[in-house]
């Protein structure tokens, strides 16, 4: 009888029933959209995406952004390049912008992911079931297909690229150059973690000895379209990108030194354990028996994985496991091929050599880093959202980290019909100034006096307060807030309180809403964004005079 193989449309389709299951098991279609500090912000730049795209007004999409920011202000295009927000914004269209809709797409993602996967191992003759195993059941890509983030989509243009660089390592034509350009290009709008992709033709020539490639076109036409599409983009960004970096502005030994270790642990332990890094390893190091195209994509995949291990211990940004992600594909194609390798050498040359070792790789899986990731995340939407419903006018003034006041303003703006409409407010945009890491923080409004007077030139309605922050990520003006509502006299009544989860950790009772007493006398006026306003001049979040 015929061995029947699954098509890659078939995979895919399977694929995403199982992500999406997956997600739903796991709380990821109810959590709010706030599980990690990036995650409200790219929710909420896909909204804007949406809701501009739906606005029939396109001639002027920086007013747009900064109008919508000073309603919302959690847009962060500029700090990421925009192919995320236009791909998730344009499925936004079509499936709402929902918390379910948005992880939706991710799960999509991860499965067009896994097909491109199967297509791989099919072209490259390893068996499909074992990476695709893998890859649906690593924490990592688990936890990250419930999230709406980066990383997904940047391991599935990554993957192609890697893929369409191995082609072009193997046939040299003009045809494979354009396409590892085409994904090259896609991943680099998309995070600039991409540029790892550089060392694919760059070291890849060298592992493959293809140096013959450097005299051709196709070699020389993928840098030319990165160049061109991508250049702009990191010309007028890159001062502000660096701005946001953990590490420093540049890069120095000290970070080097201490995300080194971070990052080749996390290589193994991310990626699926000792057992698949070993056989990894032997995909890479070991001489290929196999025809060219497997030859190719260790040369290829190898030039990647050099590069970006290189890219995340040299550039001063946050030194996290989850960034390895992109290394996820090929990492569990590679360990396919190491498999065989094996195999081959040491059970004969059959490719059913390879399943015991598969086999003891998948037993060290399922023993080590293996585990089912819950996604909890609950903020003070659902405390708002009545109180909203019956005062469409309210402002709300939210004193949270990056998560707490993430979770509110994408919460409630998923609510609204209409958006820009009601301003949710951050107080660490409104009432201080710092950089994107909470360095060189001022408090502008240091008495209780200054601070009422700046709540109520906004007309703030509903001041939320957060107890559950970390201890480091507690400020000044958190301590003032509190004060300001506790203070005897003050214009300031409780009206809901509730749990916060973070982590899936439960704090009791650490959600408060605050109601300003008489705002609906207060004036209402028009508040705009000042990007370009020097922080000793106040917060970029200003109000319209009378």
């Amino acid at each position: 009888m015929a061995r029947v193989v699954p098509s890659p449309l078939a995979t895919f389709g399977f694929g995403f029933l199982v992500l999406l299951l997956s997600a739903g098991l796991r709380g990821a279609l109810t959590s709010g959209i706030g599980a990690q500090d990036d995650e409200p912000a790219h929710y909420v730049t896909a909204m804007m995406v949406h809701d501009w795209l739906l606005s029939g007004d396109w001639s002027d999409p920086v007013g747009y952004a900064r109008a919508y920011y000073a309603a919302l202000p959690k847009v962060a295009i500029g700090q990421w390049p925009p192919v995320l927000y236009v791909g998730l914004g344009a499925w936004m269209v079509v499936f709402g912008v929902g918390t379910a809709s948005a992880v939706s797409f991710t799960c999509a993602v991860a499965a067009g992911l896994l097909a491109l996967v199967h297509r791989a191992a099919r072209d490259l003759g390893v068996g499909s079931v074992a990476p695709l195993a893998l890859l649906v059941s690593l924490p990592l890509v688990q936890r990250l297909s419930g999230m709406v983030m980066t990383e997904l989509p940047l391991a599935l243009l990554c993957t192609g690229a890697v893929l369409a660089g191995a082609r072009l390592l193997e046939k040299g034509d003009l045809r494979s150059g354009i396409a590892f350009g085409a994904w090259s290009t896609a991943a680099i709008l998309t995070k600039g973690n991409a540029l790892a992709l550089a060392a694919v033709p760059a070291l890849g020539v060298l592992l493959a000895r293809r140096l013959d490639l450097l005299r051709t076109r196709a070699f020389w036409t993928p840098a030319l379209l990165v160049v061109l599409l991508c250049g702009p983009w990191y010309a007028l960004t890159t001062g502000y990108q660096a701005s946001s970096w953990d590490g420093g502005a540049s890069p120095h030994w000290g970070y080097t030194r201490a995300a080194t270790p971070i990052y080749l642990g996390g290589l193994v332990q991310g990626l699926g354990g000792v057992g698949v890094a070993v056989l990894a390893l032997a995909g890479l190091l070991l001489p290929a028996r196999e025809g060219s195209p497997a030859r190719a994509f260790r040369a290829a995949s190898g030039a990647f994985v050099l590069g970006l291990l290189a890219l995340l211990v040299v550039l001063p940004s946050s030194p996290l496991t989850r960034h390895l992600c992109l290394l996820a594909p090929s990492w569990a194609l590679l360990a396919a091929l190491g498999a065989r390798s094996l195999g081959q050498r040491l059970g004969g040359s059959g490719s059913s050599s390879s399943g015991p070792w598969i086999a003891l790789a998948g037993l060290a899986f399922v023993l080590g880093p293996f585990e089912v990731v819950r996604k909890d995340a609950v903020g003070a939407t659902d405390l708002l959202a009545p109180l909203c419903a019956e005062a469409p006018e309210a402002r709300v003034l939210v004193a949270s980290d990056a998560i707490g006041e993430g979770l509110v303003i994408g919460g409630l703006a998923a609510l609204e019909e209409q958006r820009p409409g009601r301003a949710v407010l951050r107080a660490s945009r409104f009432l201080i100034t710092d950089d994107w890491n909470g360095r060189s923080y001022r408090n502008h409004y240091p008495t209780l006096d200054a601070l009422q007077a700046r709540l109520d030139e906004a007309a703030v309605a509903l001041l939320v307060l957060d107890g559950s922050m970390p201890e480091a990520r507690w400020f000044e003006h958190h301590r003032l807030l509190r004060e300001l509502v506790e203070a005897e006299g003050a214009p300031w009544s409780r009206v809901a309180r509730g749990d916060a989860v973070r982590e899936g950790e439960r704090f009791a009772g650490a959600l408060e809403v605050w109601e300003r007493d008489g705002w609906e006398q207060l004036p209402r006026r028009a508040l705009r964004y000042e990007p370009d306003r020097a922080p000793q001049d106040g917060p970029a979040i200003q109000v319209d005079a009378e």
